[in-house]
């Protein structure tokens, strides 16, 4: 009777017992067969409950994600059915929507998936969770490798104390505003919301600088200038990952220079 049910427990028991990480290679250190987990797998929270999330993926014989490991993802993050094979990209969604850390898909959620600074000043791929929670760190961080801490979707924008929007009556508090305008930026609406406002200053500051020569040097420099922008061919972007960077704002955002723009994505901003 026993061996009726042999057949049975080897396909239930070893359909992911493999313990190496296949098929999708995201959030990893992206060496095939010898790819190990990174920081950024499982930096971030499931957005249901952790127990709910491994009712929903149950982890393989090689047990729960773990950074610097190598056991496989389950493969129900991102393929119907329990074996290896080619990546569906909905049920991938799905995964990253609700279950991001147990999956190992921390780096592929919006808080965490986007480019940092071209020349950062500080080391991004050391940054971490103390100095995310630090508000000596926090705006440095936010500005320079906002994808550390997962800070994409702030814009750079960031209270540097995490609780300032526990009572934003200090907002308008008279004897609380040193500590606001330093402290509670995004609470208290005192971001360099006027970073913006100087990068239009200086279009059109810059706009006007040509109008003088216009009489004899102008026209040819505009020119010039135009033409780039009517182009109809672009440098090839150097990353897979643009089409994300454009959706969280990289092509229209002040942080990033326009050269470091068309080093990274020229295609998908139309950068000439």
């Amino acid at each position: 009777m026993m061996t009726f049910f042999l057949p049975l427990i080897a396909i239930l028991f070893t359909s992911q017992l493999n313990a190496v990480i296949v098929d999708d290679f995201a959030c990893t250190t992206n060496t095939a067969a010898t790819s190990k987990w990174l920081p950024s797998s499982t930096v971030c929270s499931n957005v249901i409950s952790d127990a709910a999330c491994t009712a929903l993926y149950p982890v393989g014989g090689g047990g729960a994600i773990v950074v610097g490991g190598d056991n496989a993802r389950p493969f129900i993050c991102y393929r119907t059915g329990n074996a290896a094979g080619a990546v569906m990209d909905d049920i991938k969604a799905d995964a990253i929507s609700i279950c991001p850390k147990s999956c190992g898909y921390c780096c592929e959620t919006s808080a965490y998936n986007c480019p940092n600074a071209a020349l950062p000043s500080i080391d991004c791929s050391k940054v971490t969770p103390t100095q995310c929670k630090s508000p000596a760190w926090r705006p440095v961080i936010a500005a320079e490798c906002p994808s550390a801490c997962g800070f994409c979707s702030e814009n750079g924008c960031i209270d540097a104390v995490k609780e300032c929007a526990n009572d934003i009556t200090i907002c308008n508090a008279v004897n609380w505003q040193d500590f606001v305008n330093k402290n509670c930026q995004k609470t208290c609406k005192r971001c360099p919301a006027t970073t913006a406002a100087p990068a239009a200053g200086v279009t059109t500051t810059a706009a006007p600088a040509p109008v003088p020569v216009v009489p004899t040097a102008a026209p040819p420099a505009v020119v010039t200038t135009a033409a780039p922008a009517t182009c109809t061919s672009y440098m090839p972007d150097s990353t897979t990952k643009c089409a994300e960077y454009a959706r969280n704002g990289f092509c229209t955002s002040t942080m990033y220079t326009q050269a470091a723009k068309k080093a990274s994505c020229a295609t998908t901003c139309k950068i000439c």
